[in-house]
């Protein structure tokens, strides 16, 4: 894997169904799997911390060689797979902003960069 593309993210497309109480159960497909890239965590500003806000984590996510059938939009959530060590492995990053590159979109060599928030779950949370 080449060195500045050092993470391995899978692409999960988010749904809703309703349930038979009224509410709503989140449902998700795996769209593709393997898409290397990077992420890179931005931290908070010093002043939220000292007044003691809690800020969401955000990161800004470059993939390379999303086949170009394949659309990411906004609040489909990307899941980190790999490499085993990472500190973030197995947690998962809904797409809150887009960036698509001034380029051709079959060009499979293309960059892509998105910002993404880290999802919080609690422990009974399931996981589709």
């Amino acid at each position: 894997m080449p060195e500045h593309l050092v993470v391995v993210f899978e692409l999960i497309r988010i749904a809703w169904q309703d349930d038979v109480g009224g509410g709503g159960v989140e449902t998700g497909t795996v769209m593709t799997s393997g898409l290397r890239g990077h992420i890179n965590v931005l931290n908070p500003s010093q002043m939220s911390l000292e007044q003691g806000l809690e800020t969401p984590v955000i990161a800004d996510v470059i993939l390379r060689g999303v086949p170009p059938q394949i659309t990411i939009r906004e609040s489909d959530q990307l899941r980190l797979i790999a490499p085993s060590y990472h500190p973030f492995i197995n947690e998962r990053w809904e797409v809150v902003g887009v960036t698509d590159p001034p380029m051709h979109p079959a060009n499979r060599r293309g960059f892509r960069k998105f910002r993404v928030e880290r999802i919080e779950r609690t422990r009974g949370a399931t996981q589709f």
